[in-house]
Formats: C-alpha cells, structure tokens, sequence
C-alpha cells in the first residue's frame, strides 16, 4: 500500500489577539473552510492541505519573526498574508530580505 503523500504546509499570521482580533475569527473559519473543501475534493497537487497559523497580535514588529519561523523551522511550502496594514507592511520586509539571500 502506497503511503499517504505528505500535506502541503501553507502557512500565516493573524491578529488572533490584538486590536485586531475581532476580525480574526471569521478568516480562520473561511481558512478552514476553504482547506476542508479543497482536501475533500483530492487535495492541493494531490496531496492534503496543512494549516499553520500563528498569532501576530496586530503587532508589525513581530511579524517578520514570525514569518522567518514559518518558513526556516515550520518549512512551510506556502506562506500568505495577512489583511492588516501594519502586518502586512512588516512581511514585505521579511520577505524582501530573504530574497536576497
């Protein structure tokens, strides 16, 4: 028997706590939703979806370690973004400089 493929990580920031958390619920519900359709339906490329989230508490200054987290010790596949503009602003950062790496 052939063994299972490994999911596709994608991975994210929200403002689970913060100014911004009252947002935050309805977005993580439409993730899932989202994950739960697409896995029912073959998967993404075939394989299963993974979500990983982690809270940004509307803060930029975290953001960037965050993202660094997700994809250098998470190694996520996929990273997306956020909707808030401070949060957003600190990732274009993040991910400008490991462009240049």
């Amino acid at each position: 028997m052939p063994a299972a493929p490994s999911p596709i990580r994608i991975g994210y920031c929200l403002s689970l706590t913060g100014p911004l958390a009252s947002n935050s619920p309805s977005a993580r519900l439409a993730h899932d939703i989202w994950r739960e359709d697409v896995d029912r339906r073959g998967g993404l490329l075939g394989r299963p979806v993974e979500l990983v989230c982690y809270d940004d508490r509307a803060d930029a200054s975290g953001v960037p370690g965050l993202y660094g987290r997700l994809m250098d010790e998470d190694k996520v596949d996929l990273v997306i973004g956020g909707y808030g503009t401070c949060v957003r602003g600190a990732r274009r950062l993040r991910g400008a400089s490991r462009a240049r790496r």
